[in-house]
C-alpha cells in the first residue's frame, strides 16, 4: 500500500512538474502566429513574413484566412463586431466575374486595391462534429421536456388544441396554431418561432433563422492557458457563422472563429465557401484548434 501510494504521489507531481512548465506562449506573446503547412483538412498556401498572416485551402473548396489583429480602441467586441458587418456585407454583394489575369495586372497597378481586399478578408462557426452532437443532443432534451409539460397538460399532439399556454415554476411555453408561433422558456434556454424565422438562445449560443438563411453566434470568457486557477477569466472564445443556399453574392458559408486575451491582440480566422456543404463540421473543427492554439486559450 505504501508503496502504491509513493508511486501515485510521484505520478501527480510530474504531471504538476509538466504542467507548471507547459508552453503557454501563444502569438498573441510572440507576436507571430505558428501556421503549419498541413492542420487536418487544411493546407497552408501561403505565409507572411513578418508571421501576423497566413492563408490556407480546403480541398472541398473553403478558404480561411489566419490574421493576428489589435483589437484597437473599441475593444475585442468592436473588433468582432466590425467583422461580422463586413464578412455580412461582402456575402452579399454582387459576385466578381472579372477574369483572374485581369484581377492580377488590376493589383499590380493598384497596390491599395489590393490591401482593401485583403484586409476585407482579415479575421472567423458552424459548430465542429463534437459541437453538433452536443447540442442535437441538447435540443432533444428541451423538446422531450416541452413535450412532458404539455401532456401533462392534456395539450400533446393527440390533442385537437390549436393553441397552448403553459405557465409553471421556471417553464413558459406559449404555442398558436393559427399564427403559426411558438415561444418557449426554459431555464436557460429561449426559442421563438414564427412562420419561417426562429430565435434560439441556449446560454452564450444566439441561433436566428429566416428565409433559408441562419445566423450562428457565440462569445465566451474563457482563461487563458496556463492560468487554470485563476479567478479571472482574461480571454475570449468567439465564433460567427452566416449561412445559407444563397447569401446574395454566391457564398454559401462565411464566418469566423476567434480567440485570445480580451486587451488582444486576437487570433482571428475568417472561412468563406461558395459551394454546397463546402465547410462541414470536422473542418470547421480544424479551424477551431488550430485558432486557439494560436490564441493562447
Amino acid at each position: 500500500m505504501k508503496a502504491l501510494t509513493l508511486c501515485a504521489v510521484s505520478a501527480l507531481t510530474l504531471t504538476a512538474v509538466a504542467c507548471s512548465h507547459r508552453d503557454v506562449r501563444s502569438a498573441a506573446l510572440t507576436g507571430r502566429l505558428n501556421c503549419p503547412e498541413q492542420s487536418g483538412a487544411l493546407k497552408r498556401l501561403s505565409k507572411a513574413e513578418d508571421g501576423r498572416s497566413c492563408e490556407y485551402e480546403v480541398a472541398n473548396g473553403a478558404q480561411v484566412s489566419l490574421k493576428l489583429m489589435p483589437v484597437g480602441g473599441a475593444g475585442a467586441m468592436g473588433l468582432l463586431a466590425r467583422l461580422e458587418a463586413d464578412l455580412r456585407a461582402e456575402a452579399a454583394s454582387t459576385p466578381d466575374t472579372t477574369p483572374i489575369e485581369a484581377k492580377d495586372n488590376t493589383k499590380a497597378d493598384h497596390p491599395a486595391a489590393q490591401t482593401v481586399a485583403e484586409a476585407k478578408a482579415d479575421a472567423a462557426k458552424a459548430w465542429s462534429a463534437t459541437d453538433a452532437g452536443r447540442n442535437a443532443a441538447e435540443t432533444s432534451d428541451i423538446a422531450r421536456t416541452v413535450d412532458e409539460k404539455l401532456k401533462a397538460r392534456g395539450l400533446g399532439d393527440e390533442g385537437a388544441e390549436k393553441s397552448a399556454h403553459v405557465n409553471l415554476p421556471g417553464v413558459r411555453i406559449d404555442a398558436d396554431d393559427k399564427n403559426d408561433s411558438a415561444h418557449v422558456a426554459l431555464p436557460g434556454v429561449h426559442i421563438d418561432a414564427e412562420g419561417d424565422g426562429a430565435a434560439i438562445r441556449v446560454g452564450p449560443l444566439h441561433i436566428d433563422t429566416d428565409h433559408n438563411k441562419a445566423v450562428v453566434k457565440a462569445v465566451s470568457d474563457v482563461r487563458l492557458r496556463g492560468e487554470g486557477f485563476a479567478r479571472t477569466q482574461r480571454g475570449l472564445a468567439a465564433m460567427f457563422v452566416y449561412a445559407g443556399d444563397n447569401l446574395g453574392g454566391g457564398y454559401k458559408y462565411v464566418g469566423y472563429e476567434a480567440a485570445g486575451p480580451k486587451a488582444g491582440p486576437l487570433t482571428i480566422a475568417i472561412i468563406k465557401s461558395r459551394k454546397e456543404g463546402g465547410f462541414h463540421g470536422d473542418v470547421y473543427g480544424d479551424v477551431k484548434r488550430l485558432v486557439r492554439r494560436n490564441g493562447g486559450i
